[in-house]
C-alpha cells in the first residue's frame, strides 16, 4: 500500500508512505523529495500495515 503521509503519521505530511506485510511485520518506507528512510514494524490491531 502507498499514500501521501498526513496528520498523525510518523512521517512528514506529504511525504510518500509505502508499507509491505511480511508474515507478522511490516516494512514502511517514508520517500521524500530529497531522502528516504526505512524501518521494521509491527502491524495494527486490524492486521494491516498502513492505516487509510
Amino acid at each position: 500500500m502507498a499514500r501521501p503521509a498526513h496528520a498523525g503519521d510518523t512521517a512528514p505530511i506529504g511525504s510518500l508512505l509505502i508499507a509491505i506485510g511480511a508474515g507478522k511485520a511490516c516494512l514502511i518506507r517514508i520517500l521524500q523529495a530529497d531522502t528516504q528512510t526505512g524501518y521494521f514494524g509491527g502491524r495494527l490491531p486490524d492486521g494491516t500495515c498502513l492505516a487509510l
